[in-house]
Order: structure tokens, then C-alpha cells, then sequence
């Protein structure tokens, strides 16, 4: 059954509607310390096979998550130019958005090529490394 998430993104298993919450970062944060952990039990720092799919899927969703947020904060600084010129919006506040949008677009570039590290094939890792 394909459906469509809360945040945009199709997938094919569990159904996830508005009313149940979805916690993509949450869940890619938990893949990436199991892997640590098995990283660390057999000296390899090859992404297990079981955990490549959730890896790259909560990757692609924080990513989306990240892109349509970031766009949105965008076109309401656009629009809000004049109550920040009068000072009813501190400076502190745009820097403060300004710092979390970088952060958040190079959380975006990781969350890419985790994901596409994630999909390729467990005999080309290796061969190209970006980050």
C-alpha cells in the first residue's frame, strides 16, 4: 500500500496519518548509534545491511523536512522585513534563524549523502568518499 506521510514523502510501509506523530530525526539518530555501536564491536565502519533502508529513508525524510522548512522560514523573513525594521522583531532573533537555516542546510547535505551511501551497493563502499 502506497500513501502519503505528513511530510510529503511516499512510502510503502506503515501507514503514518495526521493524527500519529512521525519522528524521522529521532529515528535516524537511533539508526546512526546503532551502527556506531556495531561499528565499534567488530572494528568496520560499514553500514550494517539491516540498517541501511531506515538509514537512508529517515535521511531523505529529515532532509525534505529540513528543505520545506527552511523555504518557509524563508519567504516569512521576505515578508516580515518591516517589523523587523522597526524593532518590533530584534536583530537577535533574524541572526538566531540565520544561524539555525546554515546548520540546517548542512544537515541537509550530510542527510544526502548518508542516504545515498545507504543505497549503494555494500561492494562499491569505499570507493568514493564525501563528506
Amino acid at each position: 500500500m502506497t500513501t502519503n506521510t505528513q511530510h510529503g514523502r511516499e512510502t510503502t510501509h506503515s501507514p503514518i496519518t495526521r493524527t500519529s506523530a512521525s519522528h524521522p530525526m529521532r529515528e535516524l539518530l537511533n539508526h546512526l548509534r546503532q551502527v556506531q555501536t556495531v561499528a565499534g564491536r567488530n572494528g568496520s565502519a560499514s553500514i550494517p545491511i539491516s540498517l541501511r533502508q531506515p538509514l537512508s529513508e529517515n535521511a531523505e525524510i529529515v532532509m525534505a523536512v529540513c528543505q520545506n522548512g527552511m523555504a518557509a522560514l524563508g519567504h516569512l523573513l521576505a515578508h516580515s522585513s518591516p517589523v523587523i525594521e522597526d524593532g518590533t522583531v530584534g536583530a537577535d532573533s533574524v541572526e538566531a534563524l540565520g544561524w539555525l537555516i546554515a546548520e540546517l542546510g548542512d544537515m541537509t547535505a550530510f542527510c544526502l549523502v548518508l542516504a545515498a551511501e545507504c543505497r549503494r551497493e555494500p561492494s562499491c563502499a569505499g570507493l568514493s568518499k564525501v563528506a
